[in-house]
């Protein structure tokens, strides 16, 4: 468990690249354990994650990012 006092962060979430392999269902149970772990508000969990994609995930989000958030 990684503790920053600062920003109040006790546990953190994995990144998540979208590869073969990985299960984005399982990503987003971390997620959600995360999240109540952190007592991130719904509000900002979206701009939270969003730090945690890598490669080609991170790319699609940042061409998206538009779609999403409207």
């Amino acid at each position: 468990m990684h503790t920053n006092a600062k920003k109040g962060t006790y546990t953190r979430l994995s990144e998540y690249y979208g590869k073969s392999g990985e299960d984005v269902m399982a990503w987003c149970k971390e997620v959600d354990r995360v999240a109540a772990a952190n007592n991130w508000r719904d509000a900002w969990i979206h701009n939270i994650i969003v730090a945690y994609l890598r490669g080609a995930v991170a790319d699609y989000y940042e061409e998206q990012k538009v779609n999403v958030n409207s």
